[in-house]
């Protein structure tokens, strides 16, 4: 939460009380439940999983204390693989989030694993902005992955993308006992188009956001390589990978 601003800007917001309302909000925050379990349906989780046996899994975070459960960023920990992990469609197994330097990438491989392990069939998760607001991945044998985010215009009005949210409908009908749940997406509105912006310009900005998207493995390789200290790179350089 320092990391990203939120500390700061309570701060800032609320003179005097600040602190106090910044150790209030994370004393809520982290009572929330880690991941849930959807009527035998789906796993909701907000990063991923890693190649642990699921079960014993949550079995090992029913027992953990509030103290454990503020360990966020120890290194391999199964809060940490829950809440940084992203999905890596190449991968077979896990390995190492680079990127994020915390949790792991997975491949479909491990959602097949963790999935059929506690008798679901879906995985949802955040974690990552995707332009139309959700992404669906088929990751084989009746199993899938669905990425959703639900704030638009990531970062702060800045970004392109879209906003959605995820509804399970009724599996009453469906044909197969283990195929995907019925999973309606939902596209939001956005935060607010400026008036000037024809259908042109959203169009050009739709398929911008598109392209940007697929070619995020490459353009973050690029990234990387144009990277001095592995964090940052020049105005210069990021022009030359886009």
């Amino acid at each position: 939460m320092r990391v990203f601003n939120f500390h700061s800007e309570v701060i800032s917001k609320y003179p005097g009380a600040g602190v106090h309302i910044f150790d209030r909000l994370m004393g809520i925050i982290h009572k929330l439940p880690l991941c849930t379990l959807v009527e035998g349906r789906a796993f909701v989780v907000h990063g991923g999983i890693d190649d642990s046996d699921p079960q014993e899994t949550l079995d090992q975070l029913q027992q953990l204390g509030e103290e454990e459960m503020k360990s966020t960023l120890v290194t391999g920990s199964i809060i940490q693989n829950l809440l940084w992990s992203d999905p890596d469609m190449d991968t077979k197994g896990t390995r190492p989030n680079e990127m994020r330097a915390a949790g792991c990438y997975y491949g479909k491989d491990v959602v097949r694993t963790w999935l059929r392990g506690l008798g679901v069939t879906t995985l949802i998760r955040s974690h990552e902005v995707t332009p139309s607001g959700a992404w669906r991945e088929d990751c084989g044998d009746g199993y899938d992955m669905y990425t959703v985010f639900s704030a638009s215009d990531y970062p702060n009005y800045q970004g392109l993308n879209k906003a959605a949210v995820l509804r399970l409908n009724s599996t009453t009908n469906s044909t197969s006992k283990l195929g995907p749940p019925a999973v309606e997406v939902i596209t939001l509105e956005t935060q607010g188009e400026p008036a000037e912006l024809d259908a042109l310009q959203l169009h050009n900005k739709d398929a911008l956001s598109d392209w940007i998207f697929r070619l995020k493995p490459e353009l973050m390789d690029g990234f990387e390589r144009a990277s001095e200290d592995g964090v940052h790179v020049s105005g210069q350089a990021w022009a030359d990978v886009m």
